[in-house]
């Protein structure tokens, strides 16, 4: 009713030797700057990694947990339930 749309970037991959600096991780923002570039106000970007690998598996890590879902990686490990519903809680 709106004509809003939402398009999504979801990859789910392994992260198991990334490390914060990769670039993948920062493609939350690039989309969003490429969302204002658009100048599409019914238009909402946003991009999520799944990660298989849980975080108690990574390697090179000096980071919380918190701060990968805040970059909008999300753990499947946790269980569907849990990371659905924070993917769907971020959608802006």
């Amino acid at each position: 009713q709106t004509g809003d749309q939402w398009l999504s970037f979801v990859d789910p991959k392994g992260l198991r030797q990334m490390n914060l600096n990769d670039p993948k991780l920062n493609l939350f923002l690039e989309i969003k700057n490429i969302q204002k570039k658009l100048g599409d106000p019914k238009l909402i970007l946003n991009a999520f990694i799944l990660s298989a690998t849980s975080f108690s598996d990574l390697l090179n890590i000096s980071f919380k947990k918190s701060d990968l879902e805040d970059r909008n990686v999300l753990f499947m490990d946790d269980g569907s339930a849990s990371y659905l519903g924070k993917l769907f809680n971020k959608l802006q």
